[in-house]
């Protein structure tokens, strides 16, 4: 059994707010006898253990009480109610760099910083050289920190939070710092102790980097905890709400002009061609999300012979069939995502972005739309999440007017004899060339 490593009970953080610093002033000559300032609760009672080798992301937005639980775990920051119990070593990525001293070298700042963390001199001299190639600043490394760019400070503090290798590790964005080699990197890093059985705390605002590397995790709204499950469930419920926040913003702004495909300029089909599943559904209402002024009444996954296709062996192209009905006069991109076994979207489309721009249709229209894709898929299951959506460009925001989610699965079958490692697999063409002549001066 598994021991609890982190247990937080009854966390609560208050903060005294005023309105101007006279009222601070007048609060503080009176020791209390008169309040002029009021309580902002960063955290109210928050509770919930980690267990040994659990991976937990924490979600939410900007002022939702992540960085604040962090520092209270950490010892940072005092609660003003209930309290943390911890069980291991810590090491946390909150303010990288924090600690250091900017008269000591980075070498001296590396030792410092692991005796700080409770290691021996012996210790550390078997760390250091792992440190220094990791964060890979060159001979700065002998110079004091103060010379240092921001970039090299934080690729320095990073190296060293995450190479001694602690039993549990606190992350707070740190993922998102230093340039794009480096973040890859430290990605590998973070994926490579999370493999070991290290128990890990990771905050992030990137929900595909939550998916992929917790296997748990925790939605702050308001200081509160709204949520706590599986990563995928949390942040499909994150995500959620977030498109309904983008949706409702949409309805304030000013929309930019998008091309428009009139339904009366659609090539007709029989009506025998459409269909209302019922039973598709049933199967999305359960996160049925939009305005509803148009809805997806059928989802079809076909092979190129217009087959049902549950499953996809070797290469092949899929068709992505959406029947849809016009509720209220709208206009709206359509389109899909197929998604893996955590939902992140693997492959998609949609008729903006195939430059057939938006579709508008009147009450009771009916269209189908279709997507032919390659499948360039790796062995797993999958899943198609259809969205119908108006796009408004320079402000970022769009709004929904349906989104149906696990409606069709897929299986694909690992490809024979060889195994395709990356999620897609697009076909390359390939040329090898002799070079002329032979070389002898190697050595072996």
């Amino acid at each position: 059994m598994r021991r609890t490593t982190i247990k937080v009970e009854n966390i609560s953080k208050a903060y005294r707010i005023y309105d101007s610093p006279k009222d601070r002033f007048r609060e503080a000559v009176r020791k209390g006898k008169k309040s002029y300032g009021r309580d902002h609760y960063a955290l109210r009672d928050i509770s919930f253990e980690v267990k040994e080798g659990e991976l937990l992301g924490i979600i939410g937005v900007n002022g939702s009480g992540k960085s604040t639980l962090l520092k209270i775990i950490t010892g940072v920051l005092q609660p003003t109610e209930g309290q943390v119990t911890v069980h291991g070593r810590i090491s946390a990525l909150l303010e990288l760099g924090a600690g250091f001293n900017p008269e000591y070298t980075g070498i001296e700042n590396i030792y410092f910083s692991g005796l700080v963390m409770g290691f021996s001199r012996k210790e550390m001299d078997e760390k250091v050289q792992d440190i220094i190639d990791f964060a890979d600043i060159g001979e700065y490394i002998n110079q004091p920190v103060r010379t240092y760019s921001s970039g090299m400070l934080v690729r320095l503090a990073y190296s060293v939070a995450i190479s001694i290798e602690p039993d549990i590790l606190i992350v707070d964005e740190a993922l998102a710092v230093g340039d794009v080699y480096f973040q890859m990197k430290s990605m590998s890093k973070m994926e490579e102790l999370f493999h070991k059985g290290k128990t890990v705390l990771f905050v992030s605002h990137d929900t595909a980097s939550v998916r992929k590397l917790c296997n748990t995790a925790i939605y702050l709204d308001q200081g509160e905890i709204i949520a706590r499950g599986t990563a995928k469930e949390v942040v499909d419920l994150y995500e959620e709400r977030a498109r309904k926040v983008m949706s409702d913003t949409a309805g304030t702004v000013e929309r930019d002009d998008v091309k428009c495909l009139a339904s009366d300029m659609l090539e007709a089909e029989s009506e025998d061609s459409f269909v209302r599943n019922e039973n598709y559904e049933k199967l999305v209402a359960h996160a049925r999300e939009g305005n509803g002024k148009a809805r997806v009444c059928n989802l079809e996954f076909l092979s190129e012979e217009r087959k049902p296709m549950p499953l996809v062996e070797g290469e092949c192209r899929g068709i992505i069939r959406i029947s849809i009905l016009f509720h209220e006069k709208c206009r709206f991109s359509a389109g899909y995502h197929i998604r893996d076994e955590k939902n992140e979207p693997v492959l998609g489309s949609n008729t903006l972005f195939e430059g057939m721009g938006e579709i508008s249709g009147l009450p009771g229209e009916r269209i189908i739309v279709e997507f032919e894709t390659q499948l360039p898929l790796k062995e797993g299951r999958y899943n198609i999440m259809t969205v119908l959506s108006t796009t408004l460009f320079l402000n970022r925001t769009v709004e929904f007017v349906d989104i149906t989610k696990d409606g069709v699965y897929f299986d694909v079958l690992e490809r024979k004899p060889y195994r395709i490692w990356n999620m897609v697999q697009i076909p390359n063409t390939v040329k090898i060339r002799k070079i002329k002549g032979r070389e002898y001066n190697w050595k072996k």
